[in-house]
């Protein structure tokens, strides 16, 4: 064998590693060192990766940590969440950017000092209230407001907390340097006379007069809708389980049918002029002018009819049936 054609196998098979090495490795997905939150407060494995092409859908599912919702800042250890999500993701190579990866949620911040903690509390109230408005701002009962220092300046930041809550950060500067910083927590009430459950409420139970009353409730922050008429609320069918005081959303209401899964209710059938009564057990829910199936409470055969308005059903005959 020639010294060239070795030559030239030695560079192929250099060739190879290099192509091995850059086409055919793991991908490389890179942890970002700083993660920001807003409202949430679950951290999925997708929130930590840095920009890539295509996430895997696995970590959009990947639960790293929760923050609650009191909490503004946190470290994660980087090693942790790296194996982590080897662990339930094959095929890649994780990097960590750090050895840390920092969690803190997004601060309003005002840029503005004010000369007394009463200018800040109502620079403060007066952004919320254009933001959010009829609400009232309720600060915490053991918070009172400290003698002020003319030479003392102040700033804040807020972040939300949660549903109804916000962290107020207030800074106290002196001669140019933070002599004390202050942490609040803000509620904000909303408040509403709704339709709530007035004892607990299962599952597709429907609802009664009874079973609801009208009361004042903090509804900020809460996505669904609610009603303030019992009217509007009686006679549905809960689809979901309220416990005792809880608002009903009427997210959580339906129309329930004329008929029900296990009724027995009169069914007839009338051929050529003679009509044959006798007593049907539904096999499924209905409402009037839909066909549904029974069964035939003395003979136990499986019928279908129409629901009518008593109720009633109108069984079918085989001719109507088959049209």
């Amino acid at each position: 064998m020639s010294r060239s054609f070795r030559l030239f196998q030695a560079l192929l098979a250099l060739a190879f590693l290099l192509l091995s090495s850059t086409f055919f490795s793991n991908p490389i997905l890179e942890l970002k060192d700083r993660v920001l939150l807003n409202n949430n407060n679950t951290i999925f494995a997708a929130d930590v990766v840095k920009n890539h092409e295509s996430i895997p859908e696995i970590l959009y599912r990947l639960v790293i940590a929760y923050v609650p919702s009191s909490v503004s800042y946190m470290e994660l250890d980087s090693q942790v969440v790296v194996n982590l999500i080897k662990q339930n993701l094959k095929g890649y190579e994780i990097r960590a950017s750090s050895d840390k990866i920092i969690v803190q949620r997004h601060e309003n911040k005002t840029g503005e000092t004010f000369k007394s903690l009463n200018e800040l509390i109502q620079d403060f109230e007066k952004k919320i209230m254009k933001e959010f408005k009829d609400v009232k701002i309720v600060w915490p009962d053991s918070y009172s407001l400290p003698e002020e220092d003319k030479s003392t300046e102040y700033s804040y930041s807020y972040t939300r907390a949660g549903d109804r809550y916000i962290n107020v950060l207030i800074k106290e500067i002196s001669n140019g340097k933070v002599s004390r910083i202050t942490n609040l927590r803000v509620e904000l009430i909303l408040t509403r006379m709704i339709v709530v459950a007035k004892r607990k409420i299962n599952y597709g139970e429907i609802i009664g007069k009874d079973d609801i009353e009208l009361k004042e409730v903090n509804i900020f922050g809460k996505k669904e809708t609610f009603s303030d008429s019992l009217e509007n609320v009686a006679g549905k069918r809960a689809k979901r389980s309220f416990a005792e005081g809880d608002p009903i959303a009427l997210e959580f209401l339906e129309v329930p049918p004329y008929v029900t899964k296990g009724q027995i209710i009169t069914a007839y059938v009338s051929i050529n002029g003679i009509t044959v009564t006798t007593f049907a057990r539904l096999m499924e829910d209905g409402n009037i002018g839909e066909i549904v199936s029974a069964r035939n409470v003395e003979t136990g055969q499986l019928v279908y009819g129409v629901v009518e308005e008593g109720p009633k059903l109108r069984i079918l005959t085989d001719r109507e049936s088959k049209e």
